[in-house]
């Protein structure tokens, strides 16, 4: 996500995993930083203390991507400060609480169709995360 403008980008994969992080991490720099050689300034990801995190894999390709990307990795213990959380909270609130799915595919449905929302729309996420200008 995207802190100042509201933007975001997102990869939904089965497992909470660094092979999945790492899918994240090229499709933000698709985006984000494209190219074989990036002249512009740096990506910056905020990042908790989870371990896929600081996985070898995420480190490899992190150091592939030092170009164009850095690391500001969250204090331990410091949900409060992880904005991304906001926004989870609100995906939670809005699309899980008090519904059921018939299947994993529709839950996963519903999830896109909210992000799809959002990506029309990024005053909302903005007013999530509580960056109103």
């Amino acid at each position: 996500m995207n802190y100042l403008t509201g933007w975001t980008v997102r990869h939904i994969g089965t497992h909470k995993n660094s092979t999945n992080f790492c899918a994240l991490i090229e499709l933000i720099v698709k985006y984000c930083c494209p190219g074989e050689v990036w002249q512009g300034p740096k990506v910056v990801l905020v990042v908790d203390n989870y371990i896929i995190h600081h996985s070898k894999q995420t480190q490899a390709l992190l150091e592939r991507y030092a170009d164009r990307l850095r690391v500001l990795p969250l204090p331990t213990d410091a949900p409060k400060l992880n904005v991304i959380e906001l926004l989870w909270k609100y995906l939670r609130r809005k699309v899980t609480h008090n519904h059921l799915y018939a299947t994993i595919d529709k839950l996963v449905e519903a999830v896109e169709e909210f992000f799809k929302g959002l990506d029309t729309n990024s005053l909302q996420v903005l007013s999530v995360i509580g960056n109103t200008g």
